[in-house]
């Protein structure tokens, strides 16, 4: 029988294991001496061919040294990959697949110290609630509520220039948008981005009352008082040197805040959203 033993059974950092990494308390080796770690290469290359009643004492402690190292080392990238996907997930929501409130935090932090250090042109910031989305939760339920909500993010996505700019649901029934790297300025600025706040409120107000009508229809039921202020409410600024995250934030919160109320006024409006 043929034993195949190669260096595919060692771990990497195996081969390269200096002296000084021996367990504590184990007497050093001398220059002459046959460290099995050192020359884990030669002893697998030697014993490739023999069966294991042939290995000698050395060649034997080497290969259950070697399968240990093994299982270490795949318990460890196990680990690190373990690690690593936790952290990837508490940075989503679960509901809709979005980046969630955290990531926002995290990467908003981020952009803005880009810009003032001149490493991105600029950034812009858009904040938007939906609009009477209580009554769609309280008429068809929550898990219709969420489906709902995923519709509206995939429809969000959609904004994202070539897939660089951030799209987050920061909780309940808000959402952000931050447009990175964002060069435009003045007037320009401000006809582009309320351009695509109009886009945003038209595709999502369709969107919202099409989900409302369906799940009408599906589960039997009237559809919400005033359906047609569904939608959302969007507001935007464009970053300022020298202001932090919650500067830009607030600022844009403000505004939307501002828009909301003016909606509600309206003598025909059924509610507060």
């Amino acid at each position: 029988m043929t034993y195949n033993l190669g260096m595919s059974d060692i771990p990497k950092h195996v081969e390269q294991t200096p002296q000084d990494t021996l367990s504590a308390g184990e007497p050093e080796s001398s220059t002459d001496e046959f460290d099995p770690l050192d020359n884990a290469r030669v002893v697998l290359e030697a014993v490739g061919d023999r069966s294991p009643e042939e290995w000698t004492d050395v060649e034997t402690d080497m290969y259950h040294a070697m399968q240990a190292l093994a299982r270490q080392s795949k318990h460890q990238d196990e680990q690190d990959k373990e690690i690593k996907r936790l952290s990837q997930e508490a940075l989503i929501d679960t509901v809709t697949g979005l980046k969630n409130r955290r990531a926002f935090e995290g990467e908003i932090t981020e952009e803005v110290k880009a810009v003032n250090d001149s490493r991105r042109a600029g950034m812009a910031l858009m904040l938007l609630d939906l609009n009477l989305f209580k009554p769609i939760n309280d008429t068809f339920g929550h898990p219709a509520g969420d489906e709902v909500l995923r519709r509206v993010a995939k429809k969000l996505s959609l904004f994202s220039r070539g897939g660089t700019d951030g799209i987050y649901r920061l909780g309940g029934d808000e959402f952000g948008i931050m447009l990175r790297d964002f060069s435009i300025d003045g007037d320009q600025a401000e006809k582009m981005l309320g351009q695509r706040k109009l886009e945003i409120e038209t595709l999502l107000r369709a969107e919202i009352m099409q989900a409302a009508m369906e799940l009408a229809a599906q589960q039997g039921k009237i559809e919400p008082k005033g359906l047609n202020y569904v939608g959302a409410s969007v507001a935007f600024g464009i970053f300022r040197s020298g202001e932090t995250p919650t500067d830009l934030v607030t600022r844009v919160d403000d505004e939307l805040g501002i828009f909301k109320d003016e909606q509600r006024s309206k003598p025909s409006h059924p509610g507060r959203g």
